[in-house]
């Protein structure tokens, strides 16, 4: 059975219309949170904040200036403080920028996997829609803004965007930016290895090279990750070491 000529023709003049729509909803979600840069750190953020501040002034982590997460969160805060400026507004932007980044790259994975545009757009659409801090929780959500969380989703979106590369580039490039993405993860918080199984299983499954054997091909991808995902921790700890934190 076939679509009529005309059905065809309104659908393809209805999809212009409809990205449009898709790219209004996903840059409204994005542009309320805008307001939060008025509201006050919460408990969790201003620790973070009054830690970086101590390490700007030479302060060694966990030595002069204590808090028990891992130093993941103290980098991302200092990265953004130095580009943004020492101001509470930063800690805001920086999760407006986060939730941007996490729904330009669901927008290319979706994009990457189903070959639909407005399957992409839809995804993004609704990854802004049902995230904004004010609307999920109380207060304005001002204690749920900036924390480990909103920066691991970032890099786990962007291992699953590598993995989607695999069946196209089977060589090594791409399970070590995989297991780059899950060490940036793991620093913010450990329990976010666990992604890397599921990202590693799924691009076995779905994404293996034709010809591959499932052995060869996990072989390749296990090696790999596990190469590039030592290397940020690594780095970490060397940087600690050397600062006598250790």
């Amino acid at each position: 059975m076939t679509v009529p000529d005309h059905a065809r023709e309104r659908s393809a003049r209805s999809r212009p219309a409809l990205h449009i729509l898709l790219l209004v909803v996903t840059a409204a979600a994005l542009l309320v949170r805008i307001v939060s840069i008025a509201e006050p750190l919460g408990i969790d953020q201003g620790l973070w904040a009054s830690a970086v501040k101590g390490m700007s002034r030479g302060q060694v982590l966990y030595t002069d200036v204590w808090e028990q997460r891992p130093p993941g969160i103290y980098l991302t805060y200092l990265f953004g403080f130095s580009i943004l400026g020492w101001s509470a507004a930063s800690v805001a932007l920086l999760d407006l920028f986060a939730a941007s980044a996490t729904a330009f790259l669901l927008w290319l994975l979706v994009r990457q996997t189903s070959g639909h545009a407005v399957q992409a757009g839809l995804t993004s659409a609704l990854y802004a829609l049902f995230t904004v801090p004010s609307w999920l929780y109380g207060h304005g959500g001002f204690l749920e803004r900036s924390v480990c969380e909103t920066f691991i989703v970032v890099w786990t979106a962007a291992g699953w965007l590598c993995a989607t590369r695999f069946r196209s580039r089977p060589g090594w490039v791409v399970p070590v930016c995989i297991g780059l993405t899950s060490g940036a993860a793991v620093i913010l918080k450990p329990n976010a290895g666990l992604y890397l199984p599921a990202i590693l299983l799924w691009t076995l499954l779905y994404q293996r090279p034709a010809g591959w054997t499932i052995a060869a091909a996990g072989v390749r991808l296990l090696a790999g990750a596990a190469a590039g995902a030592i290397v940020i921790p690594l780095l970490t700890g060397l940087w600690l070491w050397q600062l006598g934190a250790l």
